[in-house]
């Protein structure tokens, strides 16, 4: 009797490890499964704005003497070659201007078109002294919308100051050159699952070129 309990007991165990060995694989097979389903190939696609600044003298520098009254002109085109709408601003950079404050003052507009109308979107400010800056922001309000190019003139004026003493500017003098940066760059990221789900994320970051 004691005999065949022994060996009922024995069965029983068995069948019980057998159950749990089995519950463990199907458990195992199922996680392995699931991790093996979260792998999917992606094909990313990112598209971009790029600001490309040319001058129409070949110059990017600014150098001539003026008079009392008197104003040059500097004639250049922004092309955004990328996909998307680009951001940008325009500095005075190595700036050496030892005109009286106020003496000098700046204006650019732009147009659409080459020969089309112009319109100011800075108007009359004044060009910063040196002394306290050698380089600044000429403008940081520039959007151009993708594939697309702008024409602008900026106009710098030596102005006549009524009742100031500007004797100092007969001998002062102005340069600087211009520097186009990119301050934000705006990706477009497009994510392929593989399984007809595409994600798109717009990514917008500072960025200097």
């Amino acid at each position: 009797m004691e005999q065949n309990k022994n060996i009922k007991k024995g069965i029983v165990t068995g069948i019980i490890a057998c159950s749990l060995m089995l519950v463990g694989f199907l458990g195992s097979y199922a996680y392995f499964i699931g991790q093996v389903g979260q792998n999917k190939n992606q094909e990313v696609t990112v598209e971009t704005g790029t600001m490309a600044l040319t001058f129409s003298d070949g110059n990017n520098g600014f150098n001539k003497e003026l008079n009392f009254g008197e104003s040059a002109e500097k004639t250049f085109t922004i092309e955004n070659t990328g996909s998307l709408k680009a951001f940008a601003k325009i500095n005075f950079e190595d700036l050496v201007n030892t005109y009286i404050e106020g003496s000098l003052t700046y204006t650019l507009s732009y147009s659409e078109t080459e020969k089309g109308i112009y319109q100011e979107i800075v108007t009359n400010e004044n060009v910063p002294r040196s002394e306290n800056f050698n380089s600044h922001i000429l403008t940081d309000s520039l959007v151009i919308p993708a594939r697309t190019k702008y024409y602008y003139k900026l106009t710098i004026i030596l102005n006549y100051l009524e009742e100031i003493d500007q004797t100092a500017d007969l001998d002062a003098f102005f340069s600087t050159h211009f520097k186009l940066e990119q301050g934000l760059a705006k990706y477009l990221i497009t994510f392929k699952d593989g399984i007809n789900t595409d994600t798109t994320k717009e990514v917008i970051e500072n960025t200097t070129y």
